[in-house]
C-alpha cells in the first residue's frame, strides 16, 4: 500500500507541467457533447437494491445537462507522506492558474492535495483559494473544496465573493480531474436538469 502511494505520489510530481486537455467529460453515457456543453443522464448505483426494496418503484433516471465553467491547471510541487498504522497520507502542495468564460485568476500562495489511502481506496481532497476577477470585471476570490475517491467524479465545494457567480455556491457542480504532465487539469462543471 506504501508503495503504491509513492509511486502515485512519484507520477503526479515528477513530469513537467504540459497544461488542459479538453473532451474529459464525467459519466459514461453522454448524449450530446459540443465545446463547453454535455448532456447526460445520472443513473444510480443501488438500481438492484432499491427495486429488491420497493418493488413497485422504478427508478427514473435524470437528464442533466453540464456546462463547463472552469479550468484549472494545476502544477505539483512535491509530497510529503507518512505511512501510518491505519492509513497512508499524502499531502501534495500545488500551484496554478483558473481559466474560462466566468472567472479567470490564480491560486493564491500554495494549495494542497491531501490523498488518505485506506484499504488500497484514496479519497481525494484538495483545498485551495483563487483570487482573480469575475466576467463583470470584478475583483473576486473563490475558495474551492474538492473531494471524491474517483478523479473522474469529485465534487467540488465552492464559496465565492462575487455577486456574479453566487449561485456556484448552491448548485449541483462536479470536476473531472485529469493526470497531465506536471500536474493535473480541473474541469469544473454546473449540472442543469434538463426539462423535459
Amino acid at each position: 500500500m506504501k508503495f503504491r502511494a509513492v509511486l502515485a505520489a512519484l507520477l503526479a510530481s515528477m513530469i513537467i507541467f504540459s497544461g488542459c486537455t479538453d473532451g474529459n467529460e464525467p459519466n459514461a453515457n453522454v448524449e450530446n457533447a459540443n465545446n463547453d456543453n454535455v448532456t447526460v443522464e445520472s443513473t444510480g448505483d443501488n438500481e438492484t437494491q432499491k427495486e429488491e426494496e420497493e418493488p413497485e418503484a422504478e427508478e427514473e433516471e435524470k437528464e442533466v445537462e453540464l456546462e463547463l465553467v472552469l479550468t484549472i491547471d494545476v502544477k505539483t510541487t512535491g509530497y510529503e507522506l507518512v505511512g501510518g498504522h491505519n492509513a497512508t497520507i499524502v499531502m501534495i502542495p500545488f500551484v496554478g492558474s483558473a481559466h474560462g468564460d466566468y472567472f479567470n485568476g490564480d491560486i493564491v500562495g500554495t494549495g494542497y492535495d491531501t490523498q488518505t489511502i485506506i484499504d488500497d481506496v484514496t479519497h481525494f481532497s484538495a483545498r485551495y483559494m483563487i483570487r482573480g476577477t469575475d466576467a463583470n470585471g470584478q475583483a473576486c476570490t473563490l475558495f474551492i473544496e474538492n473531494n471524491g475517491t474517483d478523479l473522474a467524479k469529485c465534487v467540488p465545494t465552492i464559496y465565492t465573493d462575487s455577486a456574479l457567480l453566487e449561485d456556484w455556491e448552491t448548485s449541483d457542480m462536479r470536476s473531472v480531474v485529469t493526470v497531465v504532465e506536471g500536474g493535473v487539469c480541473i474541469n469544473v462543471y454546473k449540472a442543469t436538469e434538463v426539462e423535459e
